[in-house]
């Protein structure tokens, strides 16, 4: 019998020429994902404030067309978590999870475009699992902008755009319409394309003109206006035809000015230098080809005939979300204890950091002197070195570390033996890059990627866990909703640390409640407390010269009723300050209650001094009816 010898590679390419083995392997980790996400989240508070607070409370618990942002779609669909009842924040992480499941798929396809199926399912997969994902514990409408954000990207580079230029600004336009009301930024989307449209007309693109450029941005706009406003309309009525919202445009009305912006300048050009420096810590070989890229697309950037390039959409996106992100940080540093210059503010773009893997992938089967001459190649591996070395040695230390502004970099900065040995790693990639291209993307893409992108997920997470543990604020917050029972109108919550009174007032979850913020030790008298109050939560001492009609002090908080409790509705199923016991009662019902008991003992919840007079509103029933009682 003649043998025959096999080699290992014989196994992986074998593999690889089996599609249904990558539809398995994409299946599983598909599942794998899902489930990772969907326990990761599981009983963890909620953490960002005040957005999901808002969030939660426009789609929940107000109507749509009172929203002050103007996420209408978001809204719409998130709006349904409340049929989840009080585990509506866990039914939002669960379409969180799923949105990031369903973006998989756009990931794969784009990237396969460049690179081999199973370097495709390595970066769709770290993107799932990496630092984007911690996203998934929040009330917020990242990962469903996310999803839409790789969906336009899918049509974008792999839609034919040269052949039918208005079918391919149209749907464009009406994928960035839609975006835009999930969150308003995707105007900025709207921008970059039609810069990418100006990049495909300096670097020669092959059959792209001017007067195509013109027609498809064009189209573009028009459909992502026309999409905006019928389908915010549709939505929120006359609400929806904001573009801005309130929210978004009163920041533009008291922001932004000519004046305003030249007086910004140089504090704009400084956070724009914080986010290179970032950038170049996180994906040094990706910009580096960003830097390097050729006069005119080489093989790497290319889809097909008719299709647009990578490069060049890449550059547009990052260099439009980058500078609008700088601008916003500028105009807002400042305004309150957690706004600063050092913030780094890179979820604003960092949805879009698989393009920058996909770019680095790209190049592992292409000839390392493709299209751009050699000294190119190291000059912009030198500049980006030296960026990056700069970065790892003196400015990363004043970054302000914050695992939502931007979980890739807060991994990065975590631990300094880590910081150091994957910036070492990232140098490494990118000299080797400098020297071979091919060599350079293969350690970036198959050492420095997954290394970094896990660890920083894995630490992320273990931040987040910490919000499995409580606080005053969180038990305040829970307290006072099972006591009031939904009787919230009124309420106030008084303390010094804004975030943190957002925390308690999430917990309540009622938009009737009001937050006050005073100094430590402040004296609330009439001047600071909103007319028509009725209850206070206060935390911390502060002396009250206001009549108040009992106190429930729980230590570290107090509940306060500020009006005299004088009415006890039978509707209801609670009392708080007014019953501390009903016996004899059945339970409550559209009219009233029942009594089904000889005797019928309301107990007060605070002694009563002097006369009292009741007024009992009550009827008799059946052979009752006519009766004498007491």
């Amino acid at each position: 019998m003649n043998s025959k010898s096999y080699r290992p590679t014989d196994l992986l390419s074998g593999i690889s020429s089996n599609r249904s083995a990558i539809v398995m392997a994409f299946s599983a980790l598909a599942m794998l994902v899902f489930m990772t996400l969907g326990f990761r989240n599981i009983g963890l508070h909620p953490g960002v404030f005040a957005d999901e607070w808002i969030y939660s409370a426009a789609a929940r618990l107000t109507d749509i067309s009172q929203a002050v942002l103007p996420s209408y779609l978001f809204l719409l669909i998130f709006g349904n978590t409340s049929s989840c009842g009080s585990a509506f924040l866990e039914c939002a992480r669960l379409l969180n999870a799923g949105f990031i499941v369903l973006t998989m798929p756009f990931i794969y396809l784009v990237a396969r475009r460049y690179v081999s199926a199973w370097a495709s399912l390595l970066i769709a997969g770290l993107t799932a699992v990496g630092p984007f994902s911690s996203y998934s514990a929040y009330f917020m409408p990242e990962t469903l902008y996310f999803f839409g954000f790789w969906v336009f990207v899918w049509h974008v580079l792999g839609t034919p755009a040269l052949t039918r230029p208005v079918r391919y600004g149209a749907m464009t336009g009406a994928l960035l319409g839609l975006m835009m009301m999930i969150k308003f930024h995707a105007l900025f989307l709207l921008i970059g394309f039609c810069a990418f449209l100006l990049l495909c007309l300096v670097i020669r693109s092959p059959g792209m003109n001017l007067g195509k450029a013109l027609i498809i941005a064009g189209t573009a706009v028009a459909a992502a206006l026309l999409v905006r406003f019928s389908v915010g309309y549709l939505i929120a009525g006359r609400a929806g035809l904001s573009l801005t919202g309130s929210f978004y445009g009163n920041m533009a009305d008291s922001t932004l000015s000519v004046q305003r912006l030249w007086e910004l300048i140089p504090l704009i050009l400084k956070i724009a230098g914080n986010h290179l420096l970032a950038l170049v810590l996180l994906f040094g070989v990706p910009l580096a080809t960003l830097l390097a890229q050729p006069a005119s697309p080489g093989r790497q950037d290319l889809a097909g005939i008719g299709k647009l390039p990578l490069l060049p959409l890449v550059t547009a996106l990052l260099f439009v979300l980058v500078g609008v992100t700088a601008v916003f940080s500028a105009t807002v540093a400042g305004a309150n204890p957690y706004e600063s210059p050092d913030r780094v503010h890179m979820r604003y773009y960092d949805f879009l950091f698989p393009l920058l893997f996909i770019l680095a992938a790209a190049q592992l089967k292409t000839p390392d002197d493709a299209g751009t001459p050699r000294v190119r190649t190291m000059m912009a591996a030198l500049v980006t070195g030296a960026l990056a070395i700069y970065a790892l040695t003196v400015a990363m230390h004043r970054f302000v570390p914050n695992h939502v502004d931007h979980p890739d970099l807060r991994g990065f900065m975590a631990h300094p033996t880590l910081s150091i040995v994957l910036g070492c790693l990232g140098l490494v990639a990118l000299a080797a890059w400098g020297y071979r291209r091919r060599l350079g993307a293969q350690l970036f893409v198959f050492l420095f990627l997954p290394l970094s992108l896990l660890s920083s997920g894995v630490i992320v997470s273990q931040i987040q866990a910490q919000r499995m543990n409580t606080d005053k604020y969180d038990h305040a917050g829970e307290f006072v909703r099972l006591y009031l029972a939904g009787q919230t109108e009124g309420l106030v919550i008084v303390g010094y640390d804004p975030s943190k009174l957002i925390q308690t007032q999430f917990h309540i979850d009622s938009p009737q409640t009001r937050v006050v913020y005073v100094s430590r030790g402040e004296v609330l008298d009439a001047s600071n407390i909103p007319p028509e109050s009725n209850w206070l939560l206060i935390f911390d001492a502060h002396d009250i010269r206001i009549p108040t009609y009992g106190t429930l002090d729980m230590g570290e908080y107090s509940l306060i009723r500020l009006t005299p409790a004088n009415v006890i509705d039978f509707r209801r199923s609670t009392w708080p300050g007014v019953l501390g016991r009903v016996d004899g009662l059945s339970h409550p019902e559209p009219f009233g209650r029942w009594s089904n008991a000889a005797n019928v003992d309301l107990q007060l919840a605070t002694p009563v001094t002097g006369h009292l007079q009741i007024l009992l509103e009550a009827r008799a029933f059946g052979p009752n009816v006519g009766q004498r009682f007491t």
